[in-house]
């Protein structure tokens, strides 16, 4: 029941937002039908495999490296964190 819930709302959002659209005649339905496809692949990939969730595990890691490493050059660079 839950996952109609979600689909519903999926094209209900979709709906809104076609209703609400002054050049309807200019959405590609191609490229709508293939950002819902792409959302299912990675839905898969990443909850249904442990390869896929090692992927983005290993990626998340890498980007929160960055945050901390532009942390430390932003508290260096402002004197933010003064250093003993």
């Amino acid at each position: 029941m839950e996952r109609l819930v979600s689909i519903v709302g999926l094209f209900a959002m979709i709906g809104i937002a076609w209703c609400f659209s002054t050049a309807r005649w200019r959405i590609n339905l191609r490229v709508v039908f293939g950002g819902i496809f792409l959302q299912i692949l990675f839905a898969v990939l990443i909850l249904k495999t442990s390869a896929g969730e090692a992927l983005f595990r290993a990626v998340g890691d890498f980007f929160n490296a960055v945050l901390v490493f532009s942390d430390e050059g932003a508290g260096f660079l402002f004197n933010i964190f003064p250093r003993s």
